[in-house]
């Protein structure tokens, strides 16, 4: 592996890190038999979205919003796709 594919991997490892946590937590796939799916909601920060994990110790704001369990399983399924791609981009490099 050249410095600049090494450079191109790290790169897109970190940009999916963040992903494949929530997914740990939220997620089908890409989690371990002991982790037990939690429902998420969507916070809004500016003009960012962020996915949260829900746990009994999440508070609700005016920003955080409620999705319904159906729509977040077709989130995840995206989301669970996206991460395949990407894992399909790093071992192709």
């Amino acid at each position: 592996m050249t410095k600049e594919q090494h450079e191109k991997y790290e790169k897109l490892s970190r940009k999916i890190a963040p992903v494949k946590k929530f997914l740990f937590w939220c997620g089908d796939r890409y989690h371990e038999e002991r982790v037990t799916k939690y429902l998420f909601s969507i916070k809004t920060i500016g003009r960012k979205f962020a996915l949260m994990a829900k746990r009994h110790w999440c508070t609700v704001e005016d920003n955080t919003f409620e999705l319904p369990h159906d729509l977040q399983q077709r989130i995840v399924a995206v989301i669970e796709q996206y991460i395949d791609e990407k894992e399909k981009e790093l071992q192709e490099i």
